[in-house]
């Protein structure tokens, strides 16, 4: 027998020295990361976004556009990482959405816009424009405090746990979500002020210069020390302020009413909660909340339980006794520990409640001991130890890379992992199966393992490398679910990497010794047989019957391959032709424990109409509701605000005959209806990105407001027809209120000074802010205001201008009426004009069908009919079409992925046909994939498509195996036919384990795991069916091939076929 040679196994054998040391290190540094990775939930995310506001106070939406957006576009403008910009003009209220190039580092491209905007020149009156950033993730923890005597009791309450809060070194910030701001309130009696001959504006500037410290300059002094000169004067007391003189006789408190008091900022401060479970109605409690936001670099589920420690200790507090009430309303760290339970159980399985003292035999259905068995059943025992070393030393590699690269342990991490043990198990079994039998064979261990990296190196090979091509898509989609998935590639990769690297490198030396021949093998088999199975010969010999000749077995191998070729269409087609399969955005997950108001009210009105009209009807309604454990208003902005329910757990309402997240929202949104002044919609939250309300969006550009005003009530009309869609909202303001009223001047009357009037106006309308005062150590905001406040227009025309001799001149008397418009909102895009119009659908109804229906209907004659030029329409800003463009980007990358793949094998082999007899296995993996989906969630969303594509690059290893090794049979002198049977029956036994494992690793995440249930499925159905029926597929596709492919270079010496495999196989053509 010739002795193999392999340059690599001989290196291997002379540096075990080496190797030993390598696989400590990897050992060492796995362990060392698993137990310091930051564990997180779903992976933190960039948003190339930037949020500019900027108030100008009395001006009307149109002079906001014309003096404020128009200087504020043109700077925006200058920027070069802004890829467009939004900007909207309300009365007294200008603000821009920003969208930088992903590409692009977030804070610097926002520091580079605030130079750009501090640069530009604004009208007086404008306040400094503000630019922010957004954190898609603001906060971990949100607190609620109750429980207190009265406001002032409350707000010192959350100040103090505030304070205890943020000592912790884990924490970054705590911030009031809905704070109360302490204030010194100085209300002015205009008549008391006229009667002490003082203004408004001189009694402020004595406030803002009793309390002041202030740098003159300096000087050196006689010893040539250099001295710095300030002047400076307190308030230490709320009684010195109200004291304060304003001339030898008149005192602050002789104007105006100085008091302190708490500011509520238009908060509705309140929370529901139960006492005890069985509570009939949520009880209401004034309350202030807490958003507590962690370190960058700490553990989430470390934070937590710090957190929790630290409430404990408030109840034992002088300060936190009587009715002092701590909750904990929402906790990210809770979310991340559900998931990371989830994985936990897929790997190492957990205990079945149910089954009382067997309860233990659950934690057999973990992955990894799925695995395990599997490699048992069907593959040699010592083989099997091996393979299963492989698994943690192949993972623990993986971890370090992961540490070294800084990548967390989140939720698409762990996901990754569990996808990886599947496969980097694969590679460890074929090359330890092929070096067992060639032990069996008869070659020594050194020998054994040359023989096997020569026989199936390339094999291997280029199925690591086709999983690498096809998992390099996941890394480069744009977007909000690019950051997401981004993660799978970061793991998958390197852990198929360390899978080729781990049996080849670490595994040699042990597995030469390890690795023993059978006591009683049959010397006289053929060798390229010994240790294959008997059903896989059989298997060999049925293979060689279907490829002999005949009209019969040329027509039957037609109509197979012809049968897989519309099979995956049909398959597909018909399930989702019958409803069997909708497509949708992201599939509808079970039960889950959060649920979000979200109201916006009209925004004319007031706070206190807002409360009494929304706000507390809601309320009535949720105290009501048994599935509720509580509630609290988390976010108020305006005229919108949103109110988080938390519910009891799935479990516990299951028990008690309760209704179920989405039945709840059901039935809340059928009450909430009925308030038609206000935009309520009740929505549970799931895992995974945040949904959008209205998910079906156009925008229309045309620079005049009526023309819009018509082709919006046009499209609203049309989708108010669709089946599906529950409501309609759109851009433009409609209100029959005035929003603004302008005072016109008289033009016959040059003298008035318009000047003139707008101070007096405005000192009689203003709130001026008039700096902080530490006192007891509490910061209070000084505001003064005029009282009373005006309530009509007639109050401001009757204010005094001036005189005319002993007559008073009043605004009414300079002016020839006023003019009264409706408030307006202009919307504009990279500075043309717009209007959004937006559409709500069902559950059942699918956004990307609605959203195609509309952009069909609004062809180029379809604008011109409403007065708009063609192309006028942009879709761009919906969320439906944010996901669609990850889909395509998705599947573009995966052809281009593909390509690759085809191009290099078409390399390799020299053919253009062998490649294709590859691909066609990913086809065949839909056979089984759609069939999975519509018997389970009967949704294919994005994470399906994910695992459509994962299965492109793993069910190709199948084919490889067999075309690679059929490729090496064929130049030893074998026919195709004898060839590709020859490789069914010697590769049988690593595909099936192979495919089995694959089920094993994934199964128990499809059942444990609804977020993943999907995507699990889908691999491991197309997997499975893909590697079956490739069996058979591709002998024939094979057979054919070779009359079109040129004859190939041999990678090895050529070996002539025994006598006893030419017996085997003539064999089987005997029985044709």
């Amino acid at each position: 027998m010739e002795r193999p040679n392999n340059k690599l196994v001989n290196w291997i054998m002379s540096n075990p020295a080496i190797l030993v040391l390598l696989f400590i290190a990897v050992i060492i540094g796995g362990i060392i990361s698993g137990a310091t990775l930051k564990r997180e939930g779903f992976p933190s995310i960039n948003i190339n976004l930037a949020l500019i506001s900027a108030p100008y106070p009395g001006a009307s939406a149109t002079q906001v556009e014309d003096q404020l957006l128009r200087p504020l576009e043109e700077a925006i403008a200058k920027v070069k990482s802004v890829t467009d910009y939004q900007t909207t003009a309300s009365d007294s209220f200008g603000f821009a959405q920003v969208t930088l190039d992903d590409k692009v580092n977030v804070d610097d491209a926002i520091r580079d816009l605030t130079a750009k905007i501090d640069q530009t020149k604004f009208p007086d009156g404008v306040d400094k424009p503000q630019v922010n950033s957004i954190d898609a993730s603001p906060y971990d923890f949100i607190i609620a405090i109750a429980g207190a005597k009265d406001d002032w009791d409350l707000y010192r309450k959350t100040k103090l746990v505030q304070d205890e809060i943020r000592l912790s070194p884990s924490v970054q910030n705590v911030e009031f979500a809905n704070g109360l701001t302490p204030e010194i309130k100085i209300d002015f009696d205009q008549d008391k002020l006229n009667q002490a001959h003082l203004t408004r504006t001189q009694v402020e500037d004595a406030i803002k210069s009793a309390h002041l410290d202030i740098p003159i300059g300096s000087f050196y002094n006689s010893d040539q020390e250099h001295i710095n000169l300030g002047i400076t004067r307190s308030i230490d007391n709320l009684t010195q302020l109200q004291d304060l003189r304003l001339t030898p006789t008149i005192r602050l408190k002789d104007v105006a009413n100085v008091f302190i008091s708490l500011n509520n900022n238009n908060q509705y401060n309140r929370i529901g909660y139960r006492n005890n479970e069985s509570d009939e109605e949520l009880n209401i409690s004034r309350a202030l909340l807490l958003t507590i936001k962690s370190k960058p670099d700490v553990d989430l589920l470390n934070v937590d339980q710090e957190l929790q420690d630290l409430y404990a200790t408030f109840d034992a507090k002088p300060a936190f006794r009587d009715d002092f009430k701590l909750m904990q309303i929402y906790s990210q760290a809770d979310a991340t520990s559900n998931q990371l339970e989830e994985i936990s159980k897929s790997v190492f399985g957990s205990s079945f409640p149910d089954w009382g003292v067997l309860g233990f035999v659950g934690y057999l259905f973990g992955g990894i001991w799925l695995v395990i068995l599997l490699l048992l059943l069907f593959v040699n025992f010592r083989v099997a130890i091996l393979a299963a070393i492989s698994i943690p030393v192949s993972v623990g590699a993986t971890l370090a890379w992961l540490m070294l690269a800084g990548i967390p342990l989140n939720i698409m991490v762990l996901f990754s992992m569990i996808l990886a043990i599947g496969l980097i198990v694969d590679p460890t079994i074929v090359f330890l199966e092929a070096m067992q039998r060639y032990r069996e064979q008869g070659y020594i261990g050194k020998d054994a393992a040359a023989k096997a990296v020569s026989t199936v190196g390339l094999g291997m090979s280029l199925a690591v490398f086709t999983n690498f091509v096809v998992f390099v898509p996941f890394g480069i989609v744009s977007g909000f679910f690019g950051q997401i998935i981004r993660f799978i590639p970061l793991t998958v990769i390197p852990a198929m990497i360390a899978s080729l690297v781990v049996p080849v490198i670490f595994f040699v030396p042990f597995a030469s010794k390890f690795l023993k021949p059978k006591q009683k093998i049959n010397r006289e088999t053929e060798p390229e047989l010994i240790g294959v199975w008997d059903f896989s010969k059989w298997l060999g010999r049925v293979t060689m019957a279907l490829l002999g000749p005949g009209t019969a077995k040329a027509t039957l191998r037609v109509m197979i391959v012809l049968t897989a070729v519309a099979l995956p269409i049909v398959v597909a087609g018909g399930l989702v032709q019958n409803d069997k399969i909708r497509f949708v955005q992201f599939a509808n997950q079970p039960d889950g424990e959060y649920l979000q108001i979200s109201a916006t009210v009209n925004s004319q009105w007031s706070f206190d109409k807002a409360v009494q009209r929304v706000a507390v009807p809601i309320q009535d309604i949720l105290v009501k509701q048994a599935e509720i454990e509580n509630f609290s208003y988390i976010q108020q902005n305006g005229n919108s605000f949103t109110i988080w329910l938390q519910l009891f757990s799935a479990e516990y309402r299951k028990d008690h005959n309760l209704r179920t997240t989405e039945q709840l929202a059901d039935d809340l949104n059928a009450y909430l209806k009925a308030m038609g002044w206000a935009d309520i919609q009740a929505t549970p939250i799931k895992e995974g990105p945040p949904t959008d309300s209205y998910p079906v969006k156009i925008t229309l550009f045309d620079s005049d407001i009526d023309k819009l005003q018509t082709a919006t009530e046009d499209v609203e009309g049309f989708l108010g027809s669709q089946s599906g869609v529950t409501k309609t909202q759109h851009s433009l303001t409609s209100t029959s209120t005035d929003g603004s009223v302008s005072l016109v001047l008289d033009k016959e009357n040059l003298a008035s000074n318009p000047f003139a009037i707008m101070m007096v106006a405005k000192s009689r309308l203003d709130t001026t802010d008039l700096g902080d005062l530490e006192l007891n150590n509490t910061t209070y905001i000084i505001k003064s205001q005029m009282v009373p406040a005006v309530t009509s227009i007639e109050q401001i025309t009757d204010l005094a201008v001036g005189a005319t001799g002993r007559q008073v001149l009043r605004i009414k008397d300079v002016i020839n009426g006023t003019v009264s418009k409706p408030p307006q909102t202009i919307n504009r895009l990279n500075g043309r004009r717009y209007v959004e119009i937006s559409a709500r659908v069902d559950k059942d109804t699918d956004p990307l069908a609605v959203q195609k229906k509309l952009d069909d209907y609004l062809t180029d004659s379809k604008l011109n009919q409403l007065g708009l030029k063609n192309n006028a329409t942009e879709t761009t800003g919906s969320a439906t079409f944010s996901i669609a463009k990850s889909f395509t980007e998705l599947l573009v990358a995966l052809a281009i992925a593909l390509l690759i793949t085809y191009l290099v094998l078409v390399g390799l082999f020299g053919s253009i046909w062998l490649p294709l007899i590859i691909l066609f296995s990913i086809p065949l993996g839909l056979i089984g994939a759609f069939p999975a989906i519509a018997t389970s969630t009967g949704q294919f969303g994005f994470l399906e498509l994910l695992g459509i594509v994962a299965m492109a690059g793993i069910v190709v290893n199948v084919t490889i195996l067999l075309v690679d090794f059929a490729n090496q049979m064929k130049r030893a002198g074998q026919t195709p036919a004898q060839a590709i049977a020859t490789a069914i029956a010697v590769r049988f036994r690593p595909i099936l384990s192979t495919q089995m494992i694959a089920f094993g690793s994934l199964i128990p995440l499809a059942t444990y795991s609804s977020f993943w249930r999907g995507l699990a499925l889908v691999l491991v159905f197309g997997i499975i069916t893909s590697g079956l029926l490739a069996l058979i597929t591709t002998p024939i596709l094979y057979v054919w091939a070779q009359g079109r492919t040129r004859p190939q270079k041999s990678l090895e010496p050529s070996r002539t076929p025994t006598d006893e495999l030419t017996a085997w196989l003539n064999s089987a053509e005997g029985q044709q």
